[in-house]
């Protein structure tokens, strides 16, 4: 398997070489080699050891393309190398002849190198970008050029180098030599910053005799920051861009520059380096970037010092972005921003909300249902007769009672009103209902002023579909990034929404923009949340009369991570963030942030913090039924002991008519038992003739039979019965 692999890598990879002209002529005089070459057995031990987790390639330059016998040693070691690879020639000016796949790191993820080569410079001038790559240099520099070069500069590019100074690749020895020379390979490597002034030292780290290490036990990439940076001074380029990095003395002015060791910076950045430096024990050097310089905002001025390789790091609240990636190295995200939108908001209430806004619907119901049903008991207990209730104008009274007692606008007086009855139960049904209207009408007035004087916005504009509807013009800075990175949105929202947006030079003038918003055409600003909310917060006074404000909205329209940039070349980024990420784990990120708040965000005079708006939201929450259900309990209850004494009052009032009544039934009966019983004479008449009679015979002497039954009791006398003729 591995030799098919081999066979099409080497095949692929050389047919596209066209400047690699080959001659595999001499792989016939390979007999003539004279013994083995250690140093083949040397390479394939440590790509056992140390290059079997990613793809080999191996590189040589002109030295070792043209010479007879160092080709023999490169071929001998593409026939034996244990592992598939890929290989290319180098010329001597630095000029790669290669698939340019090879030497780039991001289309090739996971690669080590090991190249043979008489320039050690030029070599590692090419490979000086690869920090996650294991680079083995062959050389047959002699051991004083190594030696040179592991002090330099540019191998502290490359932390992960393993230099091999063979000497009898300087020797050409051939079979019909009389003697053999074996001699001993040293293996080199260099240590980092032993001093505050960044040097680096050559170090051996063993040596290969006879066919093994003299000392085994060695790793021949050992960690090359085990001790930090002994002190060394970083130069880093910041750029103000609160509250991630600003100026504690306020902006400085153009043109200014400002080369600061230590005081005068603060910042969430500023911060998580400073406890870095006390982590890996090196010293800053901040340099500020003024606006004189070149460069696409704080950001891109940054980001250009960065690139020119005058200072190793750079702290601008950087976006990883796309069209960064390239230019410099960024670190692990320490902080998520947003692109969000900022509006201007009213604080005052409209009409509506602000006289049916304390009370749920169920409340108004629940409410009106008890003023109507609760008022005809009223008018009742005050004439004890339900008559009055067929009357219009008992109607129009009961509707003032009601208007009256809730809106506390009308006093009613006079010896026929309500409230002066003397009856106990309109009394009880009264005070009941003057507590009820009472505490109700309290609670009402108290919600209707929280209600004016609320002070977050009623209506605040959260998402950009919202602002889409209500037809608002964007504006964007015109500088670092954001005029650019939304031309090519997928959202079809946001693509109406910025298809025209108002470019402007600074956060300043976009909240200018938003405070000329009108009936007519509404203006919202698109920038750094972070941004934002610092400047509103340190910049502007929140005042409980003000009728409108700004307002940050919830919706994160793009999400940014903020990242430490680095110079591509610089040897310690895995180091610092690993020391990042710890940090971020620790807390301390999250720590630097309040602590941030607490010392910042106050108001100038009266130094009290001041509220964030997305921290802390004033409850804007109408009284619901279980808000008010004791004060109905109470109702209930006052007018359910004014009716029993409505009962109780109905039934005395019978009483004493009953007892009108009786005496004069008494008095009646009296008078009649004392008077002489008069007789009663009926006379009968015989015998007339029809047209002389008034009525039916029968008929009058069944009602005359009835009348005698009822008088029978009152008249002691006889009852005569006599006739007569027509």
């Amino acid at each position: 398997m591995k030799i098919s692999v081999f066979i099409f890598i080497y095949f692929t990879l050389n047919s596209s070489f066209a400047a690699v002209e080959w001659d595999f002529s001499f792989l016939n005089v390979t007999e003539t080699v004279k013994g083995d070459v250690p140093v083949l057995d040397l390479v394939k031990k440590i790509a056992e050891l140390y290059l079997d987790d990613c793809m080999t390639i191996l590189l040589y330059d002109d030295t070792f393309y043209r010479d007879t016998y160092l080709q023999m040693v490169v071929t001998l070691l593409l026939e034996t190398f244990p592992f598939p690879l890929m290989h290319g020639a180098i010329d001597t000016t630095g000029t790669e002849r290669v698939n340019p796949r090879m030497l780039n790191p991001s289309e090739m993820m996971c690669s080590h190198y090991v190249a043979f080569t008489k320039q050690l410079e030029t070599m590692g001038e090419l490979l000086a970008e690869r920090r996650d790559s294991r680079i083995v240099f062959v050389t047959t520099t002699t051991k004083w050029m190594v030696r040179e070069y592991l002090s330099s500069p540019a191998a502290k590019r490359i932390p992960n180098l393993l230099v091999i100074s063979d000497p009898q690749l300087q020797e050409v020895l051939f079979l019909n030599d009389d003697d053999e020379v074996t001699k001993d390979i040293n293996l080199y490597t260099h240590k980092f910053y032993i001093d505050s002034l960044g040097t680096s030292a050559p170090l051996i780290l063993t040596t290969w005799r006879n066919g093994s290490f003299t000392r085994p036990k060695v790793d021949l990439f050992p960690p090359k920051f085990k001790h930090g940076f002994n002190g060394h001074r970083l130069a880093i380029a910041v750029a103000e861009q609160p509250p991630f990095v600003f100026h504690r003395s306020g902006s400085m002015g153009k043109g200014e520059a400002n080369y600061e060791s230590s005081g005068g910076w603060d910042g969430l950045e500023i911060r998580i380096v400073k406890i870095m430096a006390e982590m890996l024990n090196f010293t800053t050097e901040f340099r500020a970037m003024p606006e004189s310089n070149d460069g696409d905002g704080p950001a891109g001025r940054v980001l250009n010092e960065i690139q020119s390789g005058r200072v190793e790091m750079g702290l601008a609240g950087l976006y990883n972005t796309v069209d960064r990636i390239d230019d410099v190295i960024f670190s692990s995200p320490h902080t998520q921003d947003c692109a969000s939108f900022v509006t201007l908001t009213s604080t005052s209430v409209d009409r509506y909300r602000a006289v049916f806004g304390p009370f749920t619907g169920g409340v108004w119901i629940a409410m009106t249902l008890v003023y109507v049903f609760g008022i005809i008991p009223l008018s009742i207990s005050h004439n004890h007769t339900i008559n009055n209730l067929k009357r219009l104008k008992e109607w129009e009274n009961m509707f003032w009672m009601v208007f009256g007692t809730f809106t506390n606008c009308f006093t009613f007086k006079g010896s026929n009103s309500w409230t002066s009855s003397q009856k106990l139960a309109t009394r009880t049904f009264i005070a009941a209902y003057w507590v009820f209207t009472i505490i109700i009408t309290a609670a009402y007035t108290g919600s209707i002023i929280a209600f004016i004087t609320l002070p977050a916005a009623p209506d605040m504009i959260e998402s950009s579909k919202q602002l889409l509807r209500r037809n608002f013009k964007v504006s964007i800075l015109d500088e670092g990034g954001w005029q650019n990175w939304f031309t090519d949105l997928d959202d079809p929202v946001g693509q109406k929404l910025l298809n025209d947006p108002i470019l402007v030079p600074d956060v300043d003038s976009g909240l200018r923009n938003v405070t000329r918003s009108n009936y007519l055409r509404h203006h919202a600003f698109l920038g750094s949340f972070a941004l934002i909310e610092w400047y509103l917060r340190t910049n502007s006074t929140a005042r409980q009369n003000m009728k409108a404000q700004f307002h940050l909205s919830d919706e994160c329209f793009i999400p940014f991570v903020v990242s430490v940039a680095y110079n591509k070349r610089a040897p310690f980024v895995y180091q610092m963030n690993e020391a990042l990420l710890r940090i971020g784990q620790a807390g301390y990120v999250a720590k630097f942030e309040r602590d941030l708040e607490w010392e910042y965000y106050r108001l100038a005079g009266t130094r009290l913090l001041m509220e964030a708006a997305a921290k802390l939201v004033p409850e804007d929450r109408s009284l619901n039924i279980e808000d008010v259900s004791g004060v109905f309990i109470l109702m209930a209850f006052g007018y359910t002991l004014a009716n029993i004494i409505l009962i109780f009052e109905c039934l005395g009032t019978y009483r004493a008519k009953q007892k009108k009544v009786a005496p004069h039934t008494r008095l009646s009966e009296s008078s009649v038992s004392d008077s002489p019983r008069p007789s009663i004479v009926i006379y009968e008449d015989v015998d007339c003739p029809s047209q002389y009679m008034t009525s039916d015979p029968s008929d009058l002497q069944s009602k005359l039979t009835k009348s005698m039954a009822t008088l029978q009791p009152y008249l002691m006398g006889a009852i005569n019965v006599r006739s007569r003729s027509c």
